[in-house]
């Protein structure tokens, strides 16, 4: 977990204690090609304790906006069904494609749709270069390109083990996607996801879309990536554009992924449980003369890539965690510095939050000096209100960033004004306190 480890000299140890003792304990008791697009060889750019594939019912009926292809509004209702999840916030089954002649096909969600009955982008979105919003630029702020006709890199499938709604929150409707089982195949990548991966799509009040995915790879040839995915649509009628960020070892067969432009598309299947990531190396590609540009709804509060900084001292404590932990997977040194891995496994939390801490994320960490933590994993409180919670920054100023229902009993999170303790490191656990920051 993320917080302070100590403010002592004996802080500089740990980071080596905890990613020992957390190897300790564990030791221990087809994707779619656009049309023209060919892969190459030249260019590479837990367990939960619910039903496999299952939906929690946590969407209140609160009305959200999304967009008509012509700009309008129309209503949509918030309550989202098993069979409508994927469509309402991922635009599923959607290949980038420049040929908008054949209208699309109608979709049974319920059904098991091969790739070929797939509704296609519009001809205007495909061959556009898409501008994302200045709060999420995916690290592409001038643009990102369209991956029409550029090289197949890899596809990625995974499958969806649970699909949760955490609602309407400070940022938008959000809805959680765990993935603990899939692969990724390329010409220069053959790599297994690894349990825990989070894939968090957004729906913004005007329509619009925003993505993050945080994935941990392993490699056929043993090795440990991390994947953060960034991704962007104007509105659910077109496919999510999503941008690679990997952090793989330098030197040896993955370093190129640290320096790789690349770009691709993702799509949710939700009645075969699969989510694809089909992504191009658009190192080459220019960008469009078109451009369309996202646009965040006025007085939304907007989510960030990065940490949250802020200081402060500790004032009345708001609950208490026991985070299990399991064994640590180091990438090694990377392109941000020596990354390793803790994934969470489960865990507690008392006061005021009563509940448990799911199965998922993890704690990304950078081993140098400074040990700086990156913890990300979901609450479930007891009376079923989800609470993604991000907790990171240096070992000894570590800022908590909680993500609630607006309209629920835990919204008082969304003002984000907490200080996380230094973390007590037991056989298999973190524990943590987190209070408010004075």
């Amino acid at each position: 977990m993320s917080a302070p480890y100590s403010r002592s000299r004996a802080a500089l140890c740990v980071p080596l204690l905890f990613a020992l003792l957390s190897s300790l304990i564990a030791c221990g008791p087809a994707g779619v090609t656009p049309p023209g697009n060919k892969p190459t060889t030249n260019n590479a750019g837990g367990d939960d304790d619910s039903d496999e594939g299952s939906t929690d019912e946590g969407t209140r009926d609160a009305p959200a906006q999304t967009s008509n292809a012509d700009g309008g509004q129309r209503k949509q209702d918030a309550s989202v069904r098993p069979q409508d999840a994927g469509k309402l916030l991922d635009a599923s089954n959607k290949p980038p494609t420049g040929d908008s002649s054949t209208p699309a096909p109608a979709v049974d969600a319920g059904k098991d749709v091969p790739d070929s009955a797939a509704p296609v982008a519009s001809s205007s979105f495909a061959d556009s270069t898409l501008v994302p919003h200045a709060s999420w630029t995916c690290g592409l702020p001038e643009g990102i390109p369209s991956p029409v006709g550029a090289p197949l890199v890899f596809t990625a499938e995974l499958a969806i083990a649970n699909v949760r709604e955490v609602g309407d929150t400070q940022f938008g409707k959000r809805q959680l996607i765990e993935l603990n089982t899939g692969t990724f195949k390329g010409d220069k990548l053959d790599a297994a996801l690894q349990a825990g991966g989070l894939d968090q799509p957004l729906l913004l009040a005007n329509g619009a879309l925003e993505l993050e995915e945080i994935l941990t790879l392993k490699t056929k040839d043993g090795k440990y990536i991390y994947l953060r995915v960034c991704g962007t649509a104007p509105n659910a009628d077109e496919p999510m554009r999503v941008v690679m960020d990997f952090e793989a070892p330098n030197g040896g067969a993955y370093a190129f992924l640290n320096t790789a432009k690349l770009v691709g598309t993702r799509t949710v299947d939700t009645a075969a449980k699969k989510l694809t990531l089909s992504v191009y190396d658009v190192s080459k590609v220019d960008a469009a003369s078109n451009k369309i540009s996202i646009e965040n709804p006025a007085g939304v509060v907007d989510q960030t890539w990065d940490c949250k900084t802020d200081k402060g001292t500790a004032g009345e404590q708001i609950y208490k965690e026991v985070v299990n932990i399991g064994s640590s997977l180091s990438v090694g040194a990377s392109k941000r510095g020596n990354r390793n891995i803790i994934p969470i496994t489960g865990g507690t939390t008392t006061g005021r939050i009563k509940g448990s801490v799911l199965p998922g994320g993890g704690d990304f960490q950078i081993l140098d000096s400074g040990f700086v933590l990156d913890a990300r994993y979901t609450m479930r409180a007891d009376d079923g209100e989800l609470i993604l919670v991000r907790n990171c920054g240096p070992a000894s100023a570590l800022v908590p960033v909680f993500e609630a229902r607006a309209e629920g009993p835990y919204a008082f999170l969304n003002a984000n004004q907490w200080l996380s303790s230094s973390p007590s490191v037991g056989l298999g656990t973190v524990t943590l306190t987190i209070t408010e920051k004075r």
